[in-house]
């Protein structure tokens, strides 16, 4: 699983080394030193079928849902895209992390 690397980190040689399934989720809008158009080139560039999946918002969004304390003394790291529940989205992705491991790493729908 990849979540909202810097792009350069990979190249098309370590990409396409890549031999197994490949969950990989990017923000629609970065932040923290990683680009949204950094992380597309990433997925775009995937080998095999990735499931990818693209959160509208920012990079800290994959942060956990900050306390009033966090947000107060760091809010780039707190604030949200209007109409984007961070907390909701941790249900989401933690769900989908759980379900891809499960299907790809621990035998498959059996495991469930």
């Amino acid at each position: 699983m990849i979540v909202d690397a810097p792009s350069e980190v990979f190249t098309q040689d370590n990409l396409a080394a890549i031999k197994i399934p490949l969950q990989f989720w990017r923000s629609e809008r970065g932040g923290g030193g990683v680009g949204p158009s950094g992380t597309e080139r990433v997925a775009g560039s995937l080998p095999g079928k990735p499931e990818i999946h693209v959160v509208p918002a920012g990079h800290y969004a994959f942060l956990p849902p900050c306390s009033p304390e966090l947000a107060a003394n760091l809010p780039r790291f707190c604030t949200d895209p209007e109409g984007f529940d961070r907390s909701a989205f941790h249900r989401e992705f933690d769900a989908s992390v759980v379900r891809f491991f499960r299907e790809h790493f621990v035998g498959g729908a059996e495991a469930r």
